[in-house]
């Protein structure tokens, strides 16, 4: 096919086009295996808009496979610099995957298209996409895929440091909210995961200026940071106790146990402010 005279590239694609226009449910999928083949021929790239106009409507498409097609053919051109730039309308969408699948490979795929795009955008967009990101990357922590896992820590620990002065409160708030997850995850079950959860917590640290957590992440004991949270951030306890008991019904023995440790030590840590505050009493 790629052989082939331009002028049959054109009318075929114009045919491929008119075909996934019509949402045809008995040729879409063979139409747009074909579409996203001819994407790949750099010949017919002043084309692309069709596909930026047509892709927004299959990612949410309910045919099995479909958004995968999709998402492997966006990942396929935003790694082409002729390619990249002109997809960039398409970022909602594709962040929209993140939280409207449960299917680990489009999620992977999703991240890795992101990961791609973000360093093309202008600095205030840089700055509003990465907030808009970072919570859909933390409910991704716990995934059931280890590629998800691994992803979605790697790909916040780049978006936390993307906010501009004006935005930089904002996201310091999300990266309190992901340290204890982080915490937890030193003791993943995956050797990848842990080490993405290390490399996080120490730029977290650097983000948040709190050398110690920095100092601690390269040690990686989770009960010394934990024990660095309880004390840092003494009004966080309530939040810090909800986020632990969703851990008790982790699938990963270790993280239920790192769990069960951690609320042991919150209970230890309020009792004891507790007996010096009363200490404290005239």
């Amino acid at each position: 096919m790629m052989k082939t005279p331009r002028s049959l590239h054109c009318t075929l694609f114009d045919e491929l086009v008119n075909l996934l226009t019509v949402e045809d449910a008995m040729w879409e999928m063979v139409a747009m295996v074909m579409f996203t083949e001819m994407l790949k021929c750099r010949a017919i790239s002043d084309t692309l808009d069709y596909a930026v106009d047509i892709f927004p409507m299959y990612l949410q498409s309910q045919c099995r496979g479909m958004s995968r097609l999709v998402l492997k053919s966006l990942y396929g051109l935003s790694e082409r610099p002729d390619t990249a730039e002109k997809i960039l309308t398409l970022m909602p969408n594709i962040v929209a995957c993140l939280e409207d699948t449960r299917d680990s490979g489009d999620i992977s795929l999703a991240m890795l298209v992101l990961n791609n795009l973000l360093p093309l955008l202008d600095e205030n967009t840089l700055s509003l996409s990465a907030l808009a990101i970072a919570p859909k990357l933390r409910l991704l922590f716990d995934n059931e895929s280890d590629t998800v896992r691994e992803l979605s820590i790697c790909l916040f620990q780049y978006v936390m440091g993307l906010g501009t002065d004006a935005e930089k409160e904002k996201m310091k708030k999300e990266v309190w909210e992901s340290l204890l997850p982080l915490v937890f995850h030193l003791h993943d079950q995956k050797e990848n995961v842990a080490k993405a959860a290390q490399e996080a917590l120490y730029f977290a640290g650097w983000f948040l200026k709190w050398q110690e957590l920095t100092e601690l992440a390269l040690t990686a004991e989770p009960w010394e940071i934990s024990e660095c949270l309880l004390e840092r951030k003494r009004r966080k306890t309530k939040d810090f106790l909800y986020q632990s008991e969703v851990y008790l019904q982790s699938p990963q023995e270790t993280l239920r146990q790192d769990a069960v440790r951690f609320i042991g030590l919150i209970g230890q840590y309020v009792d004891g402010r507790r007996t010096t505050e009363y200490i404290k009493r005239p």
